[in-house]
């Protein structure tokens, strides 16, 4: 348990040393891409680019949660879940964080006459004009699937390439990690939703260091993705 300023950072590393650290990170980080692409051909005769996307993230998801198990068998301190430092206090702190981001980001753009995201556009059209079996799998895909397999990539197996428990890597650990979650979004197209995704992300890298675990990241995530889109027909009807 590392204490600055008052407050306590949990997480422990995935293996010791420097080596195990980033054959840990490539691993788990390499691979939930490579399966997105191993998912995307799988599926790649569906109807629709955003149900190719799901099974996508669900060929990832299921193949980084069977690693996560069997690295927890492993080594069950550093690959925690829930983490010691999970809390009613903690999650609340964690979703106002994230509201607050939203309605902030959601309202600048509209202040600003900002039209909607076209990436967004696209989605909430493909959620209100599928048939609700198709609906419910793309609010899978936001609720479930992203938060679940980029909360292992970025915020568990990628983090854990740097030495967090010292300061400077814990800060180099939490913006880098910021930083290519942002960047691999490449389908949004405003710096306005870039700013807020690189927010998003330095919450969600310093609850998963605060608390030790995923669980507080991955329903901070979920509740981001509810928000995108809960909150859009208020701003953009």
């Amino acid at each position: 348990m590392q204490v600055s300023g008052g407050f306590e950072w949990r997480a422990s590393y995935l293996r010791e040393g420097w080596k195990g650290r980033a054959s840990i990170a490539f691993l788990g980080f390499v691979l939930y891409w490579l399966m997105q692409v191993a998912g995307g051909y799988v599926f790649r005769e569906s109807s629709g680019e955003f149900l190719v996307v799901v099974g996508a993230h669900l060929v990832a998801c299921i193949v980084m949660v069977l690693l996560f198990c069997l690295l927890r068998r492993m080594h069950p301190i550093g690959n925690r879940f829930k983490g010691e430092g999970f809390s009613s206090k903690a999650l609340w702190m964690g979703l106002a964080s994230v509201a607050l981001l939203y309605v902030a980001s959601y309202a600048f753009s509209k202040w600003i006459g900002q039209p909607p995201e076209p990436f967004m556009q696209q989605f909430m059209s493909a959620l209100q004009a599928g048939s609700i079996y198709n609906s419910g799998i793309l609010l899978f895909l936001i609720l479930v699937l992203a938060p679940l397999g980029e909360e292992l990539a970025f915020r568990h197996f990628l983090i854990n390439l740097f030495a967090f428990k010292k300061t400077f890597w814990r800060y180099a650990a939490i913006l880098f990690s910021a930083l290519l979650f942002t960047a691999i979004h490449w389908q949004y197209s405003f710096k306005t939703t870039l700013v807020s995704l690189f927010v998003l992300a330095l919450m969600l890298a310093i609850a998963r260091l605060a608390t030790g675990g995923l669980l507080l990241p991955m329903i901070m995530h979920g509740f981001a993705g509810l928000l995108a889109v809960g909150l859009y027909p208020f701003f953009y009807s």
